[in-house]
């Protein structure tokens, strides 16, 4: 190479030694039986039986939009009972899955699978005793008397532009 003052074989080994990839270069060409195997077991086996690195299995399953491999037993998969779906809605997810004994993804998901809205819990407004009692005292304390949260109480003095006690 007329421009570094050197031959083309030694740029060729000075990439080699930095690993500096050949530009261009995309491994070889992929065949449509391998195609056909892309997610139909894990990726790390395939690269194996393919002779190919995980990330090129990966890249290219990817780049096809096939989805990975997921070894599911039969055994595992629960079917949700009536008495569980009962609870959907009418509890926070988290409290549903704890109950029922189930993720709380799991939940969340069927919940939204059969159309039930989330469970929020009503909040009460606030009573003009309550308002009165903002900034007598430190609003911990006061949370505390009018069962409230402290950032509840906090939120609700700023609102009404009352200053801490």
């Amino acid at each position: 190479m007329r421009r570094f003052n050197c031959t083309a074989q030694t740029v060729k080994m000075r990439r080699w030694r930095l690993r500096i990839p050949v530009p261009g270069y995309l491994g070889r060409p992929w065949t449509a039986q391998e195609e056909v195997l892309l997610g139909s077991m894990p990726d790390e086996e395939l690269a194996a039986k393919l002779n190919r690195t995980v990330k090129a299995i990966t890249y290219r399953r990817q780049e096809l939009r096939i989805r990975a491999f997921v070894r599911t037993s039969r055994a595992k998969i629960r079917t949700w009972t009536s008495e569980e779906v009962a609870y959907l809605g009418k509890l926070p997810d988290r409290e549903v899955a704890r109950l029922i004994g189930r993720r709380p993804g799991d939940v969340t998901s069927k919940r939204r699978h059969i159309g039930v809205c989330y469970f929020a819990q009503k909040r009460r407004p606030w009573t003009p005793k309550e308002d009165g009692l903002l900034g007598t005292a430190q609003d911990h304390v006061i949370a505390e008397k009018i069962n409230r949260s402290t950032s509840a109480v906090c939120w609700r003095r700023g609102q009404l532009g009352i200053a801490p006690a």
